[in-house]
């Protein structure tokens, strides 16, 4: 029995990896790639997440090995339903309820499967356990039978339940579909896809309650945001304007929003905090150094657009420049600009 739970492990411990390597999956981290990741019981490595399916498979092994009466039946069943539960997290559940909510496509069957070490360990470790040799065992009763066969049912299904119920097309009213730069920098596009009434209230209740998406005066990296309404997942995944329902458009600079049907233009007519700048920029003394210069142009663009998030580093970096040794008399006088 010790040589057969021993083969067990090796086995279990190594078909795993090699079927996340033949499938090209990556390591946890993302980079590289699983086989030698899973291979490694590391606290840092995919391997580590191995260690309870495999202690689990093995116990039930031994169950099913030496138990007495009717628990090397019930050993069984355990594997069963140990394994359905590894399938279970193997299914890309997210690309099925969009299909299934929505008119988005249906994933393949190859793009249907999540990459899940977790799942994949379960399924294979209880697999494994199920069909290894075990101790021949008596027919049990029908009441056992059907308990056996509600548990290695029942627990993938709670398992599939409590996954469905939790994804992001259940539990949020809208879901963000493609993004892409607008016309300047700072300037962003995003689709938003809902089943909601296109009705700007709402809308905006709803993105303020899920925090789905910052403000543009809280996001550094956006100025201009044009947030476009779909009422088609899949032209929101493809951001098809064409069929775009409502146009939020917000702004860094405190313009007041707007709301237009359709694809509305957001951008046009309506200069960024980067497009100020760059007037600013170029109006000044082009004597100055290229770091004054740049300071001076934020700082007083800032002293018209204080709710800016550019804006909240400027008292910080014209202090370090300050204290620049080589800092010329004309580069000091213009920072004072600042004052």
């Amino acid at each position: 029995m010790k040589t057969s739970l021993a083969t067990y492990l090796v086995a279990a411990w190594l078909l795993a990896p090699l079927l996340a390597g033949l499938a090209a999956w990556p390591s946890i981290w993302g980079g590289g790639s699983a086989a030698l990741d899973y291979l490694l019981p590391l606290p840092i490595s995919g391997g580590v997440l191995h260690l309870p399916s495999l202690l689990g498979g093995a116990l039930l092994l031994v169950l099913r090995q030496r138990g007495a009466g009717a628990a090397a039946w019930w050993g069984r069943v355990g594997t069963a339903a140990m394994a359905g539960a590894g399938g279970v997290l193997l299914v890309d559940l997210h690309a099925l309820a969009l299909a299934w909510h929505s008119d988005g496509a249906w994933p393949s069957a190859g793009h249907g499967l999540s990459q899940n070490p977790v799942g994949l360990f379960l399924l294979v470790d209880g697999l494994l356990a199920l069909l290894w040799p075990g101790r021949p065992t008596a027919s049990p009763g029908a009441r056992t039978r059907l308990a056996g066969m509600l548990l290695a049912l029942g627990v993938p299904l709670l398992l599939l339940a409590v996954q469905w119920q939790q994804l992001p097309v259940h539990r949020h009213e809208l879901l963000i579909g493609a993004s892409r730069p607008g016309p300047a920098r700072g300037d962003e596009t995003t689709a938003v896809y809902t089943q909601l009434p296109m009705q700007p209230a709402r809308l905006a209740d709803a993105l303020a309650r899920q925090g789905l998406l910052p403000h543009p005066r809280d996001d550094v990296n956006v100025q201009d945001q044009a947030l476009v309404f779909f009422d088609s997942l899949a032209d929101a995944q493809r951001l098809n304007l064409a069929n775009a329902r409502l146009t939020w458009c917000r702004y860094e600079d405190g313009s007041a929003e707007q709301w237009l049907s359709g694809a509305g233009d957001c951008f046009g007519g309506h200069l960024n905090f980067s497009e100020r700048l760059l007037e600013r920029y170029s109006g000044l003394d082009p004597g100055l150094s290229p770091p004054v210069r740049s300071l001076l142009a934020r700082g007083l663009l800032c002293q018209e657009l204080r709710t800016a998030a550019e804006c909240k580093s400027v008292a910080q970096e014209r202090a370090q420049l300050r204290e620049h040794a080589a800092l010329s008399d004309v580069d000091r006088e213009a920072l004072r600009r600042l004052d």
